[in-house]
């Protein structure tokens, strides 16, 4: 439902509305901030498989995936195991 939304509008923004925030909250236990209702930032990064690597729950504005450390941690996930 939110990956058609956010297809059909082209942005996440616009996806949040407070049923989406109810149905992640109920799908995955997402942050929802109460007044006004809106969800909380979630980050994920998956492998190649589909598998998640990392996943982050913020509530305002602190803990959330940047740019550089996603990049960081592909980096380090692709670099050869130290001997």
């Amino acid at each position: 439902m939110v990956v058609a939304t956010v297809a059909r509008r082209r942005s996440w923004a616009r996806a949040s509305s407070s049923a989406v925030s109810d149905a992640l909250h109920d799908a995955q236990d997402a942050f929802v901030h109460a007044k006004p209702k809106y969800l909380e930032s979630i980050g994920f990064v998956l492998d190649p498989a589909g598998r998640v690597l990392v996943s982050v729950y913020s509530s305002n504005a602190i803990g959330r995936l940047v740019p550089d450390d996603v990049a960081g941690l592909i980096a380090y996930v692709r670099a050869p195991a130290a001997a």
